[in-house]
């Protein structure tokens, strides 16, 4: 994997471990590598949906809220 620097980098792979229904990708940025006295960064993303009720929103420059369920936008067909 590559260490993420640009767009379209993979920067993980989705798993299904532990007590979870679906397979699902959990993601932290932090300022250190020091578990111990990191702190979170908020990670921006250009475009993403959110769960909204019944349904899927379309977020354009966001930031997901603490525990906010989300997934890509899929890509246009040709």
């Amino acid at each position: 994997m590559g260490r993420g620097d640009d767009a379209g980098d993979v920067i993980g792979r989705v798993g299904h471990t532990g007590n979870s229904t679906a397979p699902h990708l959990h993601l932290q940025l932090m300022d250190s590598a020091d578990l111990l006295t990191a702190k979170g960064i908020p990670c921006a993303f250009a475009e993403y949906l959110s769960e909204r009720g019944e349904g899927w929103e379309r977020v354009e420059r966001g930031i997901p809220r603490r525990r906010e369920r989300i997934r890509s936008v899929p890509e246009a067909t040709a």
